[in-house]
């Protein structure tokens, strides 16, 4: 629906530049980008003593859709523009009756729609395009979030390595608010050590996650069948189960195994053409890839997603179990291993 050469990156460009649409309709499943977009509208289109007159917040659930019309047609005092926000529009009654004004909008308004967790109606829509910005924010795909840490942190000069990159994104899935949030607090802390990029330890450090004893770790030690240390990691976590729930680590494990399964369906196996295929990002992520290539041949690696599927099953207490996380775990890697 929305425009594909439209992306988020363009849109804050746009903004940093003072070249404003008069219409924003920002909807879809993921809120991060949604928020930064309209955050940043709000923040700086106008100036302190402007947005006492000139800017509007209108909370869906708490208003109509008439209190928007009023507002969208009203003029500015004493500044350029005047900036509506429809915060929580998917609980607005009747939001298709904007359409009749977005046919001729006021040149002086700014009227930004944050419409989450679904898609604005197809008529809308359509005049939303037409006049303005229509942006649709998608959920990123774990295996996407290390990149757009690597891509983020660039554009604030910021440098990671890729072990530390991997570390967060196992840590925080794909929750970009929770991520931004420890990103900003990882960037502090580099500032106050003089450091020259963010690493293991420094997360380690100052967001808690440990750098030996974490999913992704537990990956790699399946993939190379490194008996020792993945037993090392079920302990700990074991010992640790609301940091380190089963859920978490059998969907790691089922993405890495998935990979091994594609990765046997290809003719051509070399690095570039597996990256390629199954959007690895870096060499790590290929030489992991390898190492269950070479551990694991095809039939095993079938069968352990079959494993997975069943323990995944059993963490949600199908067929009545109760066996706790930590020793379901150690079932389930003694399995993949042996």
């Amino acid at each position: 629906m929305a425009k594909k050469s439209i992306s988020f990156e363009t849109i804050m460009e746009s903004i940093q530049k003072r070249e404003y649409a008069p219409v924003y309709g920002l909807m879809g499943e993921e809120p991060f980008f949604i928020d930064c977009i309209s955050d940043t509208l709000e923040k700086t289109i106008l100036s302190e003593t402007e947005k006492d007159f000139n800017q509007t917040v209108i909370y869906g659930a708490d208003s109509t859709i008439s209190t928007v019309l009023d507002e969208v047609r009203r003029y500015p005092l004493m500044s350029d523009y005047h900036v509506v926000i429809v915060k929580e529009a998917q609980s607005l009654d009747h939001l298709e009756d904007l359409i009749k004004y977005l046919q001729n909008p006021l040149s002086s308004t700014i009227l930004v729609i944050n419409y989450k967790y679904g898609k604005i109606e197809r008529k809308l829509a359509t005049e939303i395009e037409r006049k303005g910005i229509l942006f649709e924010s998608q959920k990123m795909y774990d295996n996407q979030v290390p990149e757009w840490i690597f891509r983020t942190l660039q554009h604030k000069n910021v440098k990671i390595d890729s072990a530390a990159a991997n570390l967060l994104s196992e840590y925080s899935g794909n929750d970009l608010s929770k991520l931004d949030h420890e990103l900003e607090k990882l960037i502090i802390a580099l500032q106050s050590t003089g450091g020259d990029k963010i690493t293991s330890e420094l997360i380690e450090k100052y967001v808690g996650i440990s750098k030996e004893y974490n999913n992704y770790e537990l990956v790699r030690a399946i993939l190379y069948r490194d008996i020792l240390k993945a037993n090392r990691i079920v302990n700990y976590f074991e010992k640790n189960p609301k940091k380190n729930p089963l859920l978490i680590s059998t969907a790691t494990l089922f993405n890495s195994f998935s990979m091994l399964v594609i990765a046997y369906s290809q003719k051509d196996r070399s690095q570039k053409a597996l990256s390629d295929y199954l959007g690895l990002k870096n060499y790590y992520q290929w030489k992991d890839i390898e190492a269950g290539l070479s551990n694991f041949s095809p039939i095993q690696a079938v069968h352990s997603i079959s494993y997975l599927r069943e323990y995944d099953g059993k963490s949600k207490g199908s067929n009545g179990n109760s066996t706790d996380d930590g020793e379901l775990l150690r079932e389930l890697v003694y399995k993949l291993l042996h």
